[in-house]
């Protein structure tokens, strides 16, 4: 199914209201199904990744932990702790 395009003038603000609508009902279906939590959390494992895989590439090359870091990413995706030390606690 093609995405509908919503065609909108910025200069008079012709269909700038029902834009706003229909990005409210976009995150809307995204919050009801789960999907806002789903994409913060992959956005928090990838960032993970990313300060553990640099760190390592500093430090160590090609060594990489084997660690679980599913509890960590929850951790850092629910707020309680920040990625930074997430990644501290996964290369130990």
């Amino acid at each position: 199914m093609a995405t509908p395009v919503l065609k909108t003038v910025a200069t008079d603000g012709t269909g700038v209201a029902e834009l706003w609508k229909r990005v409210a009902r976009a995150r809307e279906y995204l919050e009801q199904n789960g999907l806002v939590e789903e994409r913060r959390r992959d956005r928090v494992r990838d960032e993970l990744r990313a300060i553990v895989a640099n760190s390592c590439a500093s430090k160590r090359p090609r060594w990489v932990p084997v660690r679980d870091s599913t509890a960590l990413v929850e951790q850092v995706a629910a707020r309680t702790t920040d990625p930074f030390t997430a990644a501290a606690e996964l290369l130990g």
